[in-house]
C-alpha cells in the first residue's frame, strides 16, 4: 500500500506543476496545498476550508476502503477531495474554469514505477455552499 500522505504531496506536485492553473488562481503555486489532518497546523478541515484564501486549492485525504479486484486480490483505494476557491478580485476564473483546468490540464504521474492519472480520479464535481445561521450553528447543504 501506498502511504496516502505520499499521493498526496504528488496531488499538491501535480497541481502546482499545471501552469494554466495556477495562473487562474491568481499566479502563486503555494496556494496549492495538502491538508493531512493530524500535523501541527491541520487538524480541522472545516476550518482549513473556511479559511482558504481567494485563489486557492486545498488537497484533502478522506479516508482508504479496502477493494477487491477481480481474481480476489486486495488493494486499498485512498479517497481524496480537492477544495477550490475562486480568486475573488481581477480574474475571470470561475469554478467550472477551475475544474476544467483541474480534470484537462493534469498530466499522469508515477509513482514507484505505477503510472497513476490524477485527471481520471476526478469524477464528479459538487458545488457546496455554507450557510451561517445567527445561532453560529453551521450546516452544510
Amino acid at each position: 500500500m501506498i502511504n496516502p500522505k505520499t499521493i498526496l504531496g504528488e496531488w499538491v506536485t501535480a497541481l502546482q506543476s499545471c501552469p494554466d492553473l495556477v495562473t487562474a488562481i491568481g499566479g502563486n503555486g503555494s496556494n496549492i496545498r495538502a491538508f493531512m489532518e493530524g500535523l501541527a497546523t491541520d487538524n480541522n478541515l472545516r476550518l482549513a476550508i473556511l479559511q482558504m484564501p481567494p485563489g486557492s486549492v486545498l488537497v484533502a485525504w478522506n479516508g482508504t476502503t479496502p477493494r477487491r479486484l477481480t481474481g480476489g486480490s486486495l488493494h486499498f483505494a485512498h479517497r481524496f477531495s480537492i477544495y477550490l476557491r475562486a480568486p475573488e478580485q481581477d480574474s475571470t476564473a470561475t469554478y467550472a474554469d477551475l475544474f476544467w483546468l483541474l480534470v484537462s490540464a493534469v498530466q499522469p504521474v508515477r509513482h514507484r514505477g505505477n503510472r497513476c492519472c490524477i485527471s481520471r480520479l476526478i469524477p464528479i464535481a459538487t458545488r457546496w455552499t455554507w450557510i451561517f445561521p445567527p445561532r453560529s450553528e453551521t450546516r452544510l447543504w
